[in-house]
Protein backbone atom coordinates (compact mmCIF):
# COMPACT_ATOMS: atom_id res chain seq x y z
CA UNK A 1 0.00 0.00 0.00
CA UNK A 2 2.85 2.38 0.82
CA UNK A 3 4.44 1.79 -2.57
CA UNK A 4 1.12 2.54 -4.29
CA UNK A 5 0.71 5.73 -2.26
CA UNK A 6 4.26 6.77 -3.16
CA UNK A 7 3.55 6.11 -6.85
CA UNK A 8 0.58 8.50 -6.59
CA UNK A 9 2.54 11.14 -4.65
CA UNK A 10 6.23 10.64 -5.48
CA UNK A 11 7.30 13.97 -3.95
CA UNK A 12 5.66 13.29 -0.59
CA UNK A 13 8.48 12.91 1.92
CA UNK A 14 6.19 11.51 4.61
CA UNK A 15 5.10 8.64 2.39
CA UNK A 16 8.74 8.01 1.41
CA UNK A 17 9.58 7.97 5.13
CA UNK A 18 6.83 5.41 5.75
CA UNK A 19 8.34 3.15 3.09
CA UNK A 20 11.82 3.52 4.56
CA UNK A 21 10.60 2.91 8.09
CA UNK A 22 8.72 -0.22 6.98
CA UNK A 23 11.93 -1.49 5.36
CA UNK A 24 13.81 -0.70 8.57
CA UNK A 25 11.28 -2.55 10.72
CA UNK A 26 11.64 -5.57 8.41
CA UNK A 27 15.41 -5.50 8.91
CA UNK A 28 16.25 -4.35 5.37
CA UNK A 29 18.50 -1.55 6.60
CA UNK A 30 20.29 -0.87 3.32
CA UNK A 31 17.00 -0.35 1.48
CA UNK A 32 15.79 1.77 4.39
CA UNK A 33 18.83 4.05 4.08
CA UNK A 34 18.11 4.56 0.37
CA UNK A 35 14.43 5.32 0.96
CA UNK A 36 15.05 7.55 3.96
CA UNK A 37 17.75 9.54 2.15
CA UNK A 38 15.17 10.20 -0.57
CA UNK A 39 12.68 11.25 2.10
CA UNK A 40 15.22 13.71 3.58
CA UNK A 41 15.72 15.22 0.13
CA UNK A 42 11.98 15.90 0.04
CA UNK A 43 11.53 17.00 3.68
CA UNK A 44 14.91 18.06 5.11
CA UNK A 45 13.45 19.83 8.16
CA UNK A 46 11.31 16.91 9.34
CA UNK A 47 12.58 15.74 12.75
CA UNK A 48 10.98 12.30 12.47
CA UNK A 49 12.58 11.55 9.09
CA UNK A 50 15.98 12.73 10.34
CA UNK A 51 15.58 10.47 13.38
CA UNK A 52 14.64 7.49 11.22
CA UNK A 53 17.60 8.05 8.90
CA UNK A 54 19.90 8.25 11.91
CA UNK A 55 18.60 4.88 13.11
CA UNK A 56 19.10 3.33 9.66
CA UNK A 57 22.63 4.74 9.38
CA UNK A 58 23.44 3.21 12.77
CA UNK A 59 22.19 -0.22 11.66
CA UNK A 60 24.40 -0.23 8.53
CA UNK A 61 27.47 0.82 10.52
CA UNK A 62 27.51 4.49 9.55
CA UNK A 63 27.80 5.61 13.18
CA UNK A 64 29.13 9.15 12.66
CA UNK A 65 26.39 9.92 10.19
CA UNK A 66 23.82 8.47 12.59
CA UNK A 67 24.99 10.73 15.40
CA UNK A 68 25.01 13.73 13.05
CA UNK A 69 21.40 13.02 12.02
CA UNK A 70 20.31 12.65 15.64
CA UNK A 71 21.98 15.93 16.57
CA UNK A 72 20.14 17.54 13.68
CA UNK A 73 16.86 16.26 15.14
CA UNK A 74 17.52 18.29 18.29
CA UNK A 75 17.98 21.46 16.20
CA UNK A 76 14.61 20.83 14.54
CA UNK A 77 12.77 21.20 17.87
CA UNK A 78 11.22 17.75 18.29
CA UNK A 79 8.52 17.00 20.84
CA UNK A 80 9.69 16.14 24.35
CA UNK A 81 9.44 12.36 23.91
CA UNK A 82 11.47 12.37 20.70
CA UNK A 83 14.03 14.76 22.22
CA UNK A 84 14.57 12.44 25.20
CA UNK A 85 14.88 9.36 22.99
CA UNK A 86 17.30 11.06 20.59
CA UNK A 87 19.44 12.35 23.47
CA UNK A 88 19.61 8.76 24.74
CA UNK A 89 20.67 7.54 21.28
CA UNK A 90 23.40 10.17 21.06
CA UNK A 91 24.73 9.02 24.45
CA UNK A 92 24.31 5.25 24.04
CA UNK A 93 23.61 4.45 20.39
CA UNK A 94 21.08 1.77 19.54
CA UNK A 95 20.89 -1.62 21.18
CA UNK A 96 19.41 -4.70 19.54
CA UNK A 97 15.99 -4.05 21.08
CA UNK A 98 15.77 -0.49 19.67
CA UNK A 99 15.25 -1.69 16.09
CA UNK A 100 11.48 -1.56 16.48
CA UNK A 101 11.00 0.44 19.67
CA UNK A 102 11.08 4.05 20.79
CA UNK A 103 9.24 7.07 19.48
CA UNK A 104 10.41 6.44 15.94
CA UNK A 105 7.60 4.03 15.17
Amino acid sequence: MIQRALALEPENGNIQDSLGWAQYRQGDYSAAVDSLEQAIDKEPANAEINDHLGDAYWRVGRRREAEWMWKRVLVLEPDDARRAEVERKIEQGLDDGAATGGVSQ
